[in-house]
């Protein structure tokens, strides 16, 4: 990493070498809330060029962000300067948004793409309620049968008992 000659500190071509190398997106915003810098990944979610977003502010060039939680974080971090997280959707995807302020005014706001993640949780959830489902239903059919007297059972293809319920006073060859 290159540093500058009178400080520890990164340069800023290592910082956007950074920046435009992860994965996530990027923004940086003005106290005036005009965008300053969009890296690769933002472009790439946006499906927008970063000179057709840079100058515009993020209301312009992002509307849909008008008058939701997003907004609201957005001019919480910039006017409290306190770092906010939110979730998104936006086309389709989701993004876990964090904006932290900048020491010269405004924000930089980095959001990963977390739909692959989302999906999964959501999956999951669907998962364990369908299995709830299955055993609140296997113990209604099990009340049901304890004291009915009738008989149950499974056979496999050469028709051998392979389960069996409520087998008392039933006549099994």
């Amino acid at each position: 990493m290159t540093a500058s000659a009178d400080s520890h500190e990164p340069s800023s071509t290592d910082h956007n070498e950074i920046a435009e190398g992860v994965p996530h997106g990027l923004l940086e915003v003005d106290a005036d809330f005009r965008l300053l810098y969009v890296n690769a990944s933002a472009e790439r979610f946006a499906g927008r060029a970063r000179t057709e977003l840079c100058g515009k502010t993020i209301w312009d060039a992002f509307p849909e962000s008008l008058h939701t939680p997003i907004e609201t974080a957005l001019r919480r971090c910039a006017g409290e300067g306190v770092t906010v997280s939110s979730r998104a959707e936006c086309a389709g995807r989701w993004y876990d948004v964090t904006m932290t302020p900048r020491r010269a005014g405004g924000v930089i706001v980095w959001f990963p793409d977390i739909t692959e993640r989302r999906l999964a949780e959501e999956c999951a959830v669907a998962k364990n309620a369908a299995e709830d489902r299955l055993r609140l239903s296997e113990e209604r059919f099990r009340v049901a049968l304890r004291d009915s007297g009738i008989f149950v059972w499974q056979q496999d293809s050469e028709l051998r008992y392979t389960w069996q319920y409520n087998t008392v006073g039933a006549v099994l060859e």
